[in-house]
């Protein structure tokens, strides 16, 4: 069996942004949390862990992951396939000029389609960036609601934080294989309803 190709941590390429493009990925996120039913997330106190042996659930807030993790995994490949478009086109451009000089007709269509192929590069970043932020507050949660616990003030985040070449794909697949893999046998307990109203003023402030 051929061995799969380690991922290594590596410095990422990005587009250039302005000032406000901050502003603008936390509006985005805020929008789309409103539609956000919260009583999808899982109550930590009930769910974390196992009532009984007190073993880590992997199954904690598997909803949330697999709802967001999907999204911010698409993403994140649409955005490295952009990405790798993005230097072909760059490479045929750089190729083109240097064989027949700026006189060539291909430079025309190649310049466009490299424009074309950085605007969706510099589209999908903001939307990768967007889901990421959506995946980590979904995993903050049992926090911002005051639930306690070693593990409460350490949520889950995103590819752990790293910048890697295939933006987290690989970690979210690991983590999915956990979720699946492993059981849990705990007592049933109803799980408390979430106040979204109160919810959504605790992730406002907490922005």
């Amino acid at each position: 069996m051929a061995q799969k190709k380690k991922m290594t941590v590596t410095k990422i390429e990005t587009p250039v942004r302005d000032a406000g493009y901050a502003e603008h990925i936390a509006a985005a996120h805020d929008a789309v949390l409103y539609l956000v039913n919260m009583n999808m997330t899982d109550d930590f106190d009930s769910r974390f862990a196992n009532q009984v042996s007190g073993e880590e659930n992997p199954k904690y807030n598997s909803s949330a992951h697999f709802t967001f993790g999907s999204r911010a995994k698409a993403s994140g490949v649409a955005l490295r396939k952009k990405r790798e478009r993005f230097f072909e086109l760059q490479h045929q451009y750089d190729a083109e000029l240097e064989r027949n000089g700026p006189e060539s007709t291909k430079l025309i269509n190649l310049g466009a389609n490299k424009v074309k192929a950085e605007a969706e590069w510099d589209t999908l970043d903001a939307l990768h960036q967007m889901d990421v932020d959506l995946y980590n507050t979904m995993h903050s949660v049992g926090t911002l609601l005051g639930r306690t616990g070693a593990e409460a003030s350490q949520p889950r985040i995103w590819n752990d934080g790293k910048h890697t070449e295939d933006h987290g794909e690989a970690w979210f697949e690991q983590v999915c294989e956990r979720i699946l893999e492993r059981k849990v046998l705990s007592p049933q307990v109803d799980t408390p309803k979430v106040n979204p109203a109160e919810l959504m003023a605790k992730l406002k402030r907490s922005a």
